[in-house]
């Protein structure tokens, strides 16, 4: 929204792949008759896979390397053990293969060791769809977390992998998933 007088409006978006979006353009004066006006739209950059429910990092059984903290944004700040309003975030779709007990591990200390806070849900967006949490934070500062849950084989669950700071950017990391 530009002052009065001025001729330059500038807004910023998130956008996602596939989305349909539409833009207004109008005077905010309602006696002003209009003009013409130019209209620029860029693309600053992909939002990276896995920053988002919409096109989440996909997890398998065993040894996940690839997080990586430090390119995600702070998107999700609702974990029940989240602590100083969370970090930077990323999200893995894991569909089980057995039914039974899943142990879920975050570890960033073979990387550049940062404090982490590691959910699941059932469903991506829905908090009340939380089924375990854990943040290294609280206890230890490890840069290791890990939470076990129960899954049903070929149901799909959503995992969140932050660093619990948001003043930190984190950084890589694995996600090690079993059966124990």
């Amino acid at each position: 929204n530009p002052e009065p007088n001025d001729t330059v409006a500038t807004t910023t978006i998130n956008g996602y792949a596939g989305t349909t979006y539409y833009i207004l353009v109008d005077t905010d004066d309602d006696g002003d008759t209009g003009g013409g006006y130019s209209l620029t739209i860029s693309n600053e950059g992909a939002i990276p896979p896995g920053d988002v429910c919409g096109d989440p990092l996909t997890a398998s059984d065993g040894l996940n390397t690839g997080g990586d903290t430090s390119v995600a944004e702070n998107d999700y700040d609702d974990a029940t053990c989240e602590m100083a309003g969370g970090g930077p975030d990323q999200i893995w779709e894991y569909v089980a293969t057995a039914s039974g007990t899943l142990e879920v591990e975050m570890d960033s200390t073979g990387y550049d060791q940062f404090r982490c806070t590691l959910s699941a849900r059932s469903t991506c967006l829905t908090v009340g769809t939380e089924l375990g949490c854990e943040n290294d934070g609280a206890d230890d500062d490890n840069g290791i977390c890990t939470i076990t849950f129960d899954v049903v084989s070929g149901q799909t669950y959503y995992i969140l992998a932050e660093t619990n700071n948001p003043g930190l950017m984190g950084g890589e990391y694995d996600l090690t998933l079993s059966y124990p």
